[in-house]
């Protein structure tokens, strides 16, 4: 790897961590929790309200999380009135759970996505930062 690709991707990884902290502190001030200042919840929430709920299999997908992981994280969630579970939700398995949003978690999202929304501008000089260092 030549000294170039190393830059690009420490570029890259920086970028990505500013864009981060700019959108997740956007949205912990929007929802008054700064458990909620990690992208993992984000997107657990962002992704149950964009495509409804899902099983805990999938939000290990989208976070990368073990099973252990994303129960603790439902859990969480569950205890601050943002998320539900439904056992015996799923139509081929009675033992499926299936994980929703309550209306104070869509109510705490359309928070979050509006303030978040609101930080684009300052978000975008790192968004074309990123756009750089990714360009081949």
């Amino acid at each position: 790897m030549g000294e170039r690709e190393r830059t690009d991707a420490q570029r890259v990884v920086l970028s990505l961590a500013r864009l981060n902290l700019a959108l997740s502190t956007a949205a912990a001030r929007a929802a008054k929790d700064p458990d909620l200042a990690s992208m993992q919840p984000i997107l657990v929430l962002f992704a149950l309200d964009m495509d409804g709920p899902m099983r805990p299999t999938a939000i290990q997908e989208l976070t990368g999380l073990s099973s252990g992981g994303v129960t603790k994280l439902v859990e969480r969630l569950e205890q601050k009135g943002l998320v539900s579970r439904k056992a015996g939700a799923v139509s081929d398995d009675r033992r499926g759970v299936l994980v929703e949003l309550t209306r104070r978690g869509r109510n705490t999202v359309r928070s979050m996505a509006d303030s978040m929304a609101q930080a684009l501008p300052e978000a975008r000089p790192v968004a074309t930062d990123l756009a750089e260092a990714l360009r081949v």
